[in-house]
């Protein structure tokens, strides 16, 4: 069986995984992303395009790697191999939409300089 193709690094603070995944890290509770919070996520994955099992994937991504001892800041970056795995959504997104994965991201992104 031939090894799954990695997707170019992820460059972009708006890519879906990303978020999804930088989202998922500040969600984390002792290396979990507790319930409530899954659920959340996965309304945020849906309106970023992203298929359920897809989020599901993204989110194990990061809980796995602060299971491995990182600090919830820094799994989205110790996870990105994983989350290069994951396809992007169609590249058919609305105006709307990417208003708010810029918006998602730039929040995302001045709430770990925030915290660090």
């Amino acid at each position: 069986m031939p090894a799954p193709t990695l997707a170019p690094r992820i460059r972009d603070v708006r890519d879906p995984r990303w978020v999804l995944a930088v989202r998922a890290a500040q969600s984390l509770r002792r290396g979990r992303v507790p319930a409530d919070r899954r659920e959340r996520l996965t309304g945020l994955a849906r309106r970023l395009r992203l298929s359920p099992f897809d989020a599901h994937l993204i989110i194990a991504a990061v809980e796995s790697q602060a299971r491995l001892g990182h600090a919830p800041a820094s799994c989205p970056a110790a996870a990105e191999r994983d989350l290069r795995r994951v396809p992007l959504p169609p590249n058919r997104t609305p105006q709307a939409l990417r208003r708010l994965l810029l918006l998602v991201g730039t929040a995302a992104a001045a709430g770990f300089v925030l915290a660090s």
